[in-house]
């Protein structure tokens, strides 16, 4: 069920293609690498899931992959999951906000394996900037820096949008 102090996020907004420049970083503030990304936003269940799905290079090696977002008005909670061929191969990263999260604060957070025995965060956050352009970061958590790196930049403007139905 809804809650109405947990009004559901746009998505059906954003529906479109998209193209830009992708930044990627591996340590902070020092670019690895900056390419073209180019992908697809979609909708699906009356407009309570997004998808994008995209496809770029990293240092000359292919990247695809889907961000898949959705946010529990119920609980006022973000959660996402990512999956990209260079970044996480052949893992899914799940990642949740905290609950009572603004709609219009699209952010949430999970852990990878960083090696065999150590686990470090990640965190995405996916801001519209209105007029057909989006932002969507991430952020790198190792345990010595909580506050985090950045890690990827995605700045993306939308080329086309289907007729709304």
């Amino acid at each position: 069920m809804s809650d109405p102090s947990h009004p559901r996020p746009d998505f059906q907004a954003l529906v479109g293609h998209y193209t830009g420049t992708s930044r990627v970083y591996f340590r902070p503030d020092e670019l690895a690498d900056a390419t073209t990304i180019e992908g697809e936003i979609t909708v699906a269940d009356q407009g309570r899931f997004l998808q994008f799905a995209y496809s770029s290079t990293v240092q000359g090696k292919q990247a695809d992959g889907v961000l898949l977002l959705a946010y529990d008005s119920a609980l006022g909670q973000f959660l996402m999951t990512w999956r990209d061929t260079f970044h996480n191969g052949e893992r899914l990263l799940h990642l949740t906000s905290e609950r009572g999260l603004a709609a219009d604060l699209w952010q949430a957070s999970g852990l990878y394996p960083a090696d065999e025995t150590t686990d470090w965060g990640w965190r995405i956050e996916v801001l519209p900037q209105g007029e057909g352009q989006l932002q969507v970061q991430h952020f790198n958590l190792p345990p010595f820096l909580p506050e985090g790196a950045l890690g990827v930049d995605w700045q993306l403007r939308r080329v086309d949008a289907p007729p709304h139905l």
